[in-house]
C-alpha cells in the first residue's frame, strides 16, 4: 500500500528535495519531522511555482514566499 501526500514547499525545501543538499545560506535548515521515513519529490515539470503567504508544508516556515508542488510518499510493507 502506498501512502502519499501533496505538498507546497518553499524554495529551500525545493532545493533540498531536488539536490539532497542544504542551502548554503541557511545551514540550520531542516525539514519537519513529520516527513521522517517519507520519500520526497518535486511534482512540477518546470516553472509552476506560486507566491503565497501560507506556511511551507515541508519545513513549516510561517514566512510567505514561493511555493513549489511536491509529493511525500512511502510504501507500507506488510
Amino acid at each position: 500500500m502506498k501512502v502519499e501526500f501533496r505538498l507546497e514547499v518553499c524554495d529551500d525545501c525545493a532545493m533540498l528535495i531536488a539536490n539532497g543538499e542544504l542551502p548554503e545560506d541557511n545551514p540550520e535548515f531542516r525539514l519537519s519531522g513529520d516527513w521522517d521515513g517519507y520519500h520526497l519529490a518535486l511534482d512540477c515539470p518546470e516553472d509552476c511555482e506560486s507566491f503565497t503567504m501560507s506556511s511551507c508544508d515541508g519545513c513549516e516556515s510561517p514566512l510567505g514566499g514561493n511555493r513549489h508542488p511536491a509529493v511525500a510518499f512511502k510504501v507500507a510493507t506488510t
